[in-house]
């Protein structure tokens, strides 16, 4: 398996378990699971399995590994030219014959799921029959003859299939990173830009009792995440509950996909309950002749958007929001409307996916319908549409790039909604004024603008190694002279300090959740807690102006303190990046407490003339007083 952020392969950990079912290849035949991440250079690869000496070797093969693994598919077989190379998974599944005649060293290619034609496929090379002969959902080469063996059979009890994490031989101590899970198989949706019901087909589930016991060993190992991929986690309510029930209290960060027609707000409150703590949602477009030419009801638009709503008020989960744009009938102000309804929905995270035309698709078929060109090679990217010229598209990655800065990145994500309703503008038009203030200032070049686009328009995370042009120092920078122009134009002096201060707001937030890896190494190596009553280092205290708060309140921003008087930004221990209005009482009391070694130094320091004391004689004792405070800051993270 190559090219896996991973720490284990689901598909080949199936194969290898299902195989071995059969007792003569489990006595007789030794199966390696190989995963390779990547940044696993080709040679070393190639060298890896030329030292197993196999007779067999396979390949799990998807759109963005193929050129890989057929490069070393061919290093492999013209070294060890009696080693048989079979080609399995989603991109080879619907293209058989033309891999085989393409691709001379590959001597079979597997059709659709794996797990029963794999198994037999064993048993002809132990028997010594033709690789592939008579075995259903294997295309095979009989001398210059490509040979098919017609349509795959499934697994129709997915319980058949071991569980790789319930095995003798599994050890859950080397599952320290991310993790994949599946609930069950196949799509109730047949969207005609998606392989997934095609390829796996109608839903079929593994039984609670099973998903149950290997989430069980799952959640003792030391992983750090679970990606659950089934294709809508909660297709099922009553099973999803089951499932989250089963989940709670686990310490496991979750992350999975589902439909928000079929949220709750028992779902919703449960998911808060569990690991679970980023929810993909595919919204895809929002004009409704754009989803039904691509087969994708949206035929609960009143349920969608309360359950929407719902999710992203949510304080502990994480929303991304998913557009497609390139899509049959979607024109670029069709597509710039839909951006502003997924930013008005507020998730946490806009990803926006070019479409990729992919083989097997029911849209591939009908891309000539709808005047749809593509890139022939993958990832099957659309090059232009009847209803969006190549130009439109390409300059669709300029609003991209306004999305990451404006709203992705969280830096300016306050100031844009503030400035969406003070100056009465869609985000994409505050998005457009945006890329024409870069360029005109020279913030950033068309080409980097595209570039970040292209590397950063999708996934939920800046995981991935940040230009200097997207470090928050850089982003507070510009974002702030943006909108200082902006309020400008618009004759709105007196607002540049507020969009100063929003723009600091979120450059601040947005920095918590870098020390968010920094607390969890600190975890690792068992740092030693601080023992006198200090801020936490994960914690900030700033002060801000009346006119910041009041702009806050008239967005709808809920403010705890009646008089606030600054924030404290720190890393709650259960709902992350988090802030906290102060007022000036409290404000003074933190900074006393990180200034202070004991409770006798807080109160030697604690100035009578001011209100601090005053104000909280509602206790018995200051010492009381101060010990209570500090219990409740320290539960949530803000003070050591």
């Amino acid at each position: 398996m190559l090219d896996s952020f991973y720490q284990n392969s689901l598909a080949l950990d199936y194969l290898r378990l299902y195989a071995h079912e059969d007792k003569l290849i489990k006595r007789q035949v030794e199966i390696k699971v190989l995963v390779y991440p990547p940044e696993a250079k080709d040679k070393s690869i190639v060298q890896s399995v030329l030292s197993e000496k196999p007779d067999l070797v396979g390949f799990s093969t998807y759109l963005w590994n193929i050129k890989r693994s057929l490069n070393i598919a061919r290093r492999v077989k013209r070294t060890m030219p009696e080693t048989r190379v079979i080609l399995g998974g989603v991109e080879v599944s619907y293209s058989p014959e033309k891999i085989l005649t393409s691709n001379p060293f590959v001597d079979a290619v597997i059709s659709g799921e794996g797990e029963i034609p794999f198994r037999l496929l064993l048993s002809h090379h132990l028997s010594g029959k033709p690789l592939g002969a008579d075995i259903q959902g294997v295309w095979y080469r009989s001398g210059n003859e490509i040979i098919s063996g017609g349509p795959n059979q499934c697994v129709r009890q997915l319980d058949d299939i071991p569980s790789p994490f319930l095995s003798p031989d599994f050890d859950p101590t080397v599952l320290t990173g991310d993790i994949l899970y599946e609930t069950y198989r196949g799509c109730a949706f047949k969207c005609s830009y998606c392989l997934y019901h095609r390829h796996a087909g109608k839903p079929r589930f593994y039984s609670i009792d099973r998903i149950k016991k290997d989430l069980g060993v799952i959640l003792k190992s030391p992983c750090k995440h679970i990606r659950i991929v089934d294709s809508t986690f909660n297709i099922n309510k009553k099973r999803t509950k089951e499932i989250l029930r089963f989940l709670k209290g686990t310490d496991k960060k979750i992350s999975v996909e589902m439909s928000a027609e079929f949220l709750d707000e028992e779902m919703v409150e449960l998911c808060s309950q569990t690991g679970i703590r980023h929810i993909d949602i595919g919204l895809q477009s929002a004009t409704d002749k754009v989803l039904m030419a691509v087969n994708r009801s949206w035929h609960r638009k009143k349920e969608f958007r309360e359950n929407m709503r719902l999710i992203s008020d949510h304080p502990e989960i994480t929303l991304n929001l998913e557009l497609i744009c390139g899509l049959p009938k979607e024109t670029f102000e069709t597509f710039e409307r839909s951006i502003d309804e997924a930013v008005g929905y507020k998730p946490d995270h806009i990803s926006i996916y070019r479409l990729q035309v992919l083989e097997g698709s029911d849209l591939r078929h009908t891309a000539g319908q709808y005047g749809i060109q593509y890139m022939v090679e993958p990832p099957y990217t659309v090059i232009e549409t009847a209803s969006m010229s190549k130009h439109e598209l390409d300059d669709l990655e300029l609003l991209l790039f306004s999305n990451i800065v404006l709203y992705n990145t969280g830096v300016a994500r306050l100031a844009l909604r503030v400035a969406t309703k003070r100056y009465k503008l869609t985000p994409t038009q505050i998005y457009e004024r945006f890329t024409r203030y870069c360029l005109r200032k020279k913030l950033y070049s068309e080409k980097e603008m595209r570039t970040i686009a292209k590397h950063y328009a999708v996934g939920n995370r800046f995981d991935r190694p940040l230009p200097k042009t997207l470090s928050l120092d850089y982003l507070k920078t510009a974002c702030s002279r943006f909108f200082t122009d902006l309020s400008r134009k618009h004759g709105d002096v007196r607002s540049k300090l507020v969009f100063t201060e929003l723009v600091d707001y979120g450059q601040t937030l947005a920095s918590m959740d870098n020390v968010e890896r920094e607390r969890e190494q600190a975890e690792i190596e068992h740092t030693p807690d601080i023992v006198y009553p200090s801020l936490s280092r994960y914690s900030v205290l700033k002060k801000y102006s009346s006119d910041f708060f009041q702009t806050l309140k008239s967005v709808g921003i809920k403010i705890s303190d009646p008089d606030p008087y600054g924030i404290a930004f720190f890393m709650h221990k259960k709902l992350g990046p988090m802030t906290l209005a102060l007022s000036n009482d409290l404000y003074k009391f933190l900074k006393l407490c990180d200034d202070a070694h004991t409770l006798e130094d807080i109160l030697h320091r604690m100035d009578f003339k001011s209100d601090l004391i005053r104000n909280l004689k509602k206790y018995k004792s200051s010492f009381q007083t101060i010990s209570d405070i500090q219990s409740e800051l320290r539960s949530i993270g803000l003070l050591n």
